[in-house]
């Protein structure tokens, strides 16, 4: 089986791959006789290969009913985990097909300890206080699926305390792929709540993952951290957004606060006709293309109403 699986060619493609791999890895694996043990042989025989393209791989095989199995959770056959006295990394069924390529990539930052995002990525995952548990359902023949995956290791690996991280293969796990509406790949849960559905931009895939939310509209980085406004636009309608925009131009630092949709009414208005520069665009469209443009300028946070105002330190009305 590992013949077939792994090529001499893969094999010398592999060790030159692994000579980037800094700390030795142990890689952990569980099975049961009886269930998905086509998938089985193929996660033990790909695996067995591992060691013997280089020394900083070690790789340990286990029952799914060992008082191992049980310590770490394990009730899947088959599971692998990466560097499991370390970081939270779980592949749910054989790291095949297309994720082989992540797996891979996967075991080399957790070598190294270096991430494939960017630091404007590792800044954002800076306001992260909560632990979430991040799981993404692939398939072996989904070319989308490990870019989404690579995002969810690399926080996993940032955030080792804060951040675990499931790589969920849906023919080898159909009850779970059924549950979670998952046959259309990839898919994005952070706890129960869905995140995403389809490969996202790394910066909406981090904010999705602090926030615990998905997430339509990302702030520039530095705004966040902002807590005094200039301008203050309560209502994130196509009103509010361009007075934030044109605000900021002039130099005001500005902040919208919109407590339900950005966009307003716009927001779901299937074809709106009557917009200046457009004779027909989708409403959620106009609106996607506005926030964006806003955002390029000022802060705009969802999901944030105004409950009260105060005159404070002698400001005027």
């Amino acid at each position: 089986m590992a013949e077939e699986l792994i090529t001499e060619d893969i094999k010398n493609s592999l060790r030159e791959t692994f000579k980037q791999l800094k700390e030795t890895v142990l890689i952990e694996v569980y099975t049961q006789m009886g269930v998905n043990e086509p998938f089985n042989e193929a996660a033990v025989s790909f695996l067995k290969v591992m060691p013997e393209l280089t020394d900083k791989i070690r790789v340990s095989f286990y029952k799914l009913k060992d008082e191992h199995a049980k310590k770490r959770g394990i009730d899947r056959s088959p599971t692998v985990l990466i560097a499991p006295d370390k970081y939270n990394i779980r592949y749910t069924g054989a790291p095949a097909g297309e994720e082989a390529g992540s797996f891979v990539l996967s075991l080399i930052m957790a070598s190294t300890g270096r991430t494939f995002i960017s630091d404007d990525s590792r800044k954002r995952l800076e306001r992260l206080k909560e632990k979430r548990h991040v799981r993404v359902f692939v398939s072996p023949t989904c070319p989308y699926c490990p870019q989404q995956v690579l995002y969810m290791v690399s926080a996993a690996i940032e955030k080792k305390d804060l951040i675990s991280a499931e790589v969920i293969e849906i023919y080898e796990n159909i009850d779970l792929a059924e549950k979670y509406a998952a046959m259309s790949v990839p898919k994005t849960f952070i706890g129960e709540t869905l995140i995403a559905s389809g490969v996202q931009p790394e910066n909406y895939f981090i904010e999705s993952v602090v926030e615990g939310k998905p997430v339509e509209y990302v702030m520039p980085l530095g705004r966040q951290e902002l807590k005094d406004y200039d301008v203050v636009v309560i209502g994130g309608g196509p009103a509010g957004l361009t007075s934030a925009m044109y605000a900021e131009r002039s130099g005001l630092k500005s902040i919208v606060l919109e407590k339900a949709n950005v966009g307003g009414q716009i927001t779901i208005t299937p074809i709106v006709e009557n917009y200046p520069g457009f004779a027909k665009i989708a409403g959620k469209m106009l609106v996607d293309m506005m926030a964006k443009q806003t955002m390029e300028y000022a802060a705009l946070l969802q999901g944030v109403g105004v409950n009260e105002i105060k005159k404070t330190n002698g400001a005027s009305k």
